[in-house]
Order: structure tokens, then C-alpha cells, then sequence
């Protein structure tokens, strides 16, 4: 009972956490689709892409790693994270020193100003380390020091960026970028402040390999992540302008705050999971997928059900064209909750080639797809080639968890645990997007219709699952 009380904690202590850093990351969106036309708002979805690429460009994907590394190789860990972190670094000079001599075509090739690529360029060199210690504390299961670290990180941010964008008179877009610049600057700080007991004769150019052997290998995983989930966007932007981007990122939004909320429940529970996972505990296991996939459904849920109204709440009434698109993105964030559960089980049976091919297949048919349906269907076929590509992502790690793990494996985790939630979201989304049942129904039945929803998923099956929980305790 005390060791579930434990787990149930840590979980507790990530998501209060988390809670509070998307809540930042979402109060932002409704302040800066107000204060931005959405020909502005799309810049900052193209200094996000870069950003995003570059921090993978600098780190190695080595932050990814870390938890397994741990996992595997604990008596020798420090060695291993601190020469690996060296290695990073001066990687990262280099680098940073090949993006400075070449910054006018990098600008003209990715299709931003010369600003735009500094302030991602230098909001990436500071948050590399940043990244890597809050691994080094989740491999740790320190949950309150990550959890304190990553508040400072959404407080600073969020801070300066308001700042910034009421101070600046004009192009008030860039105010977003110096505040996640002077954020990553400031957090860069309290990182080396935190690394500091690290000592640096621990450095040993043996353990190199593995930021070869298990974090590069990642790369063209993540590297694809990023294509099929944000270049999208930029296609957008080139093909039908500034405007349709702004409101295409304005939308895809919802699904990237959708998508961190899954990576906070991941943070929280990949330590745990590992621990069962080599116990052979996987009916207890199971229980916590089904559990945690009830969260992610309620989300899912009251987007869809809401859509019209968030939109209506939290921006100007030039973005009302969201409506149409948000749904699709929430949507896709329970399917993609799906996929991570099937990754991480793949990631932990070291089928990291296998992972990695099938998100560079995924990749190029995304942006294939993206390139002919976005002048055709524009942002909505823009959007349902992003659930597509979810979809197949999930697929894809059905198949390696099915064919290349062993038996016990095997075991781990089945669709099947979620076929009701999946045919009752199917079945929301066809009544109130599809169908568009808000036009037949009044406020008041939806609440009805929505209290009702909510009730199968939290009363039910919640309560079915915590039951079976407790013969494990």
C-alpha cells in the first residue's frame, strides 16, 4: 500500500506541476491571439519550429535518453551523464559557430528574419542543459526539485513574455522570443547552480558511446516528430500566407498543450513503468494505462464538446475559423496518448531502430500529403493529415510491439483496454463536429450531454479500474 501511495504521489506531484505550467502555456494563447492579427501569431509558430529543431540539432536527443541510461547502468550513471554532457557542449559550440558564419542563408532558407533565427538559436544553446537536468531528476524520481525547475521555467518564460510584448510598441510578436531567450539565459544559470555536486574528473571518454549508441539513434525519431507535428504550419504559411497559418497555429495549439499534458503524465510515470515493467507487473500496469488514458479522454472530450465556445472565449473573432479545426487536434491527442503508451514499452525492449524507421516513413508521407492536399482542402486537410499521421504512428508501434517483443512483453498492453473509449469519442466527435450538433441542440441540453459524458468516464470506468487496483496494494 505504501509503494502505490508512492507512485500515486509522484504521479500527483508532476501533474500539480504540470497543471500549473500548461495553464501558463495556455493562458498565453487567448493573450496573444488578442494582441496579435494572426498574420503575427504565425511568426511565433515559425520561431517555435526552429526552436524546436534546433534544441534537437544541439542536444543530440541526449535528454531522451537519460532515464533508460539510468535504468540500465546506475552504478556508473554520473560518468555517463556528465561526459556525455561535455561531449554535448562542445558539439554545441561548433555548432552555434557554423549557424553564425552561415545565419543569412539558414534565415532565407527556413523563411524567417535574421531576429527571429537568433533569439531560436540562442533560446536552444541555453535549453539544452536545462533539459537534461530535469531528465537527470525524473530518472532520479525527484519529483519535487523537477517539478520546482520546471515551474521556474514556465513562470520565468511566461513572465518576460507578457513583459516584453506590452513593453515593444511595434512587431510586439518578438516579444514572445526575447522572453524565452532571457528565460533559457536565466534557467541555463540555476541548472549549472544545480549540476554543480557533479564533479568534473568523473568525465570518462569511455562512456561516449552511448551518446551514439542510444541518443543519436532517437534522432531521426524526434527529427520526424517535428515534421509531422509542426512543419505543417510552415507549409501553411508559404502556400496560403500569414493569416492561415496564424489560425492554423492558433488551433494546433490546443493539441501542443494536449500533447505536454501527455509528456508531464510520461514524465511522472516512465520511472514507474520501467520498475514494472522489469517486475513482470503487468496487470498492475495495465490498470495505470487505463487509468491515465481516462484523463487524457476527459480532455479530449470537453474540447470537442466546447470547440466553439473556447474559440469564442479566448481569442479575437479573426480566429473563429478555429472552430473547425479543434476538434480534429483534440482528437488526435487521445490517439496519440495511444502511441507514446506503445513507444514507451518499444523504447524500453531497445527497438529503437524500428521506432525511429517508422517515424521517418510517417514523416515523408506527412509532408507528401501536406504539399498536395494544402492548396486543394487548405488548413482542414492540413489538420486531418496530422491525425493521419498520429494514427500511423500509432499503428506502427502496434506492429513492432507485436512482432518484435517476447511474449512477456507482448502482454504489456493491448487496444483492446481502450476500445470504449475510443468508440465513445468516435462517437462525440461524429455527433458534434461531423454532424455539427450544436446547431440542434441549446446550451443548456449540451451541458446536459456533457455532464452525462463525463460521467461515464469518471464514475464507470474509473471506479471499475481503481477497484482492481486495490488487489494489488
Amino acid at each position: 500500500m505504501k509503494l502505490e501511495f508512492k507512485r500515486i504521489k509522484s504521479i500527483g506531484v508532476y501533474l500539480a506541476s504540470e497543471f500549473i505550467n500548461k495553464g501558463l502555456s495556455f493562458i498565453l494563447i487567448p493573450i496573444f491571439a488578442n494582441l496579435l492579427a494572426p498574420d503575427e501569431y504565425s511568426k511565433i509558430g515559425s520561431f517555435t519550429v526552429i526552436y524546436t529543431l534546433l534544441v534537437l540539432a544541439y542536444g543530440m536527443n541526449f535528454n531522451a535518453s537519460v532515464l533508460i541510461i539510468r535504468h540500465e547502468r546506475k552504478f556508473f550513471f554520473e560518468s555517463i551523464f556528465i561526459t556525455n554532457l561535455i561531449m554535448i557542449y562542445l558539439w554545441m559550440i561548433l555548432l552555434s559557430c557554423v549557424i553564425y558564419a552561415y545565419s543569412y542563408e539558414i534565415a532565407i532558407l527556413v523563411g524567417v528574419d535574421m531576429t527571429t533565427l537568433f533569439l531560436a538559436s540562442s533560446s536552444a544553446f541555453f535549453s539544452v542543459l536545462l533539459f537534461n537536468t530535469l531528465a537527470l531528476y525524473q530518472s532520479a524520481e525527484e519529483s519535487v526539485i523537477y517539478s520546482a525547475l520546471s515551474m521556474a521555467k514556465s513562470l520565468i518564460t511566461f513572465f518576460f513574455a507578457i513583459l516584453f510584448t506590452i513593453y515593444l510598441d511595434n512587431e510586439k510578436f518578438f516579444g514572445y522570443m526575447y522572453g524565452q531567450a532571457l528565460g533559457a539565459i536565466l534557467l541555463f544559470i540555476i541548472s549549472l547552480y544545480l549540476l554543480s555536486s557533479i564533479k568534473l574528473d568523473n568525465f570518462d571518454i569511455r562512456y561516449a558511446k552511448y551518446l551514439f549508441f542510444v541518443s543519436i539513434p532517437l534522432v531521426p525519431h524526434t527529427l520526424s516528430g517535428v515534421i509531422y507535428s509542426q512543419y505543417d504550419r510552415v507549409i501553411i504559411q508559404n502556400y496560403l500566407g500569414n493569416v492561415e497559418s496564424g489560425i492554423y497555429f492558433y488551433s494546433v495549439s490546443f493539441l501542443l498543450v494536449m500533447q505536454t499534458f501527455i509528456a508531464a503524465l510520461n514524465v511522472g510515470w516512465s520511472p514507474i513503468m520501467l520498475k514494472l515493467i522489469g517486475s513482470n507487473s503487468t496487470g498492475e500496469l495495465k490498470i495505470y494505462y487505463n487509468l491515465l488514458s481516462k484523463l487524457v479522454l476527459g480532455a479530449s472530450l470537453s474540447i470537442i464538446v466546447w470547440a466553439r465556445e473556447i474559440v469564442m472565449l479566448t481569442s479575437s473573432p479573426e480566429y473563429i475559423e478555429a472552430f473547425k479545426l479543434i476538434p480534429i487536434f483534440s482528437f488526435a491527442g487521445y490517439i496519440y496518448f495511444l502511441a507514446i503508451m506503445y513507444i514507451n514499452i518499444n523504447l524500453f525492449s531497445k527497438k529503437t531502430i524500428y521506432i525511429s524507421g517508422s517515424s521517418v516513413i510517417i514523416a515523408i508521407c506527412s509532408y507528401y500529403f501536406n504539399l498536395h492536399l494544402v492548396v486543394a482542402y487548405g488548413p482542414t486537410g492540413v489538420a486531418y493529415v496530422s491525425f493521419g499521421s498520429i494514427l500511423l504512428l500509432l499503428f506502427f508501434n502496434i506492429l513492432i510491439s507485436n512482432k518484435f517483443l517476447d511474449k512477456k512483453r507482448d502482454a504489456v498492453i493491448s487496444l483492446g483496454y481502450f476500445v470504449k473509449d475510443l468508440a465513445l469519442l468516435i462517437l462525440v466527435f461524429t455527433f458534434f463536429h461531423l454532424i455539427d450538433l450544436n446547431s440542434f441542440i441549446d446550451l443548456s441540453q449540451r451541458v446536459v450531454v456533457y455532464l452525462m459524458l463525463m460521467a461515464f468516464v469518471y464514475i464507470h470506468i474509473v471506479r471499475e479500474n481503481l477497484s482492481r487496483l486495490k488487489r494489488f496494494s
